[in-house]
């Protein structure tokens, strides 16, 4: 895999998670994407490269996939309450 595709593949795994229409894979696209997020973060950490914009997109993504598995686990909920 090139630098390219390293630096970019958690932003497909991100618009994955999001855009699931299948909600039994949606908590595991959630899942990839938080870990691919957070391996990246580690990544940028580590080369010591400043880049605040990525570093800021990999906050954004990360709340906002905190956010879809927060709206998720409120419709189970919600769900079972109705039953």
């Amino acid at each position: 895999m090139n630098a390219i595709s390293v630096q970019n593949d958690w932003k497909e795994l991100y618009k994955a998670a999001l855009f699931e229409r299948n909600k039994e894979k949606i908590p595991v696209r959630i899942s990839d994407a938080e870990q691919r997020i957070a391996a990246r973060a580690r990544e940028l950490f580590n080369s010591g490269v400043n880049d605040t914009l990525e570093r800021s997109a990999l906050n954004v993504a990360m709340y906002a996939l905190v956010a879809l598995r927060s709206s998720l686990d409120w419709d189970k909920s919600d769900k079972s309450h109705a039953a």
